[in-house]
């Protein structure tokens, strides 16, 4: 998932939470607030739902909101992922995520 708008996160996460991209694993999903804002989210499920991804946990949303980037919450969200497994997507354009990745140790498959 690649959400361009902060509409768009939220609508990956309702759907998320509704198992259109599969079952929610809950011990590997966080979800960041700020108050009674949501700025950040990390939803895997237990496999994703697409025949060409691993079978695995993966990583169908991570989102911060632009009010809070670059300040570690990217990080913490993923923190239960660092302990498994687990696969995403990233468009090969989007180099801060990349590097975001590479800096938590994904490696490229």
């Amino acid at each position: 998932m690649a959400s361009a708008t902060l509409d768009e996160a939220v609508e990956d996460i309702r759907l998320t939470f509704e198992s259109a991209y599969g079952v929610l694993d809950p011990a590997l999903s966080r979800l960041a607030w700020d108050g009674d804002q949501l700025v950040g989210a990390s939803l895997v499920v237990e496999r994703a739902p697409w025949p060409d991804t691993p079978d695995c946990p993966f990583i169908i949303e991570l989102f911060t909101a632009r009010t809070h980037r670059r300040q570690g919450l990217a990080h913490l969200l993923l923190t239960p992922c660092a302990s498994t497994t687990v696969a995403l997507r990233v468009d090969a354009n989007n180099t801060p995520a990349i590097t975001l990745y590479r800096s938590l140790g994904f490696q490229d498959g």
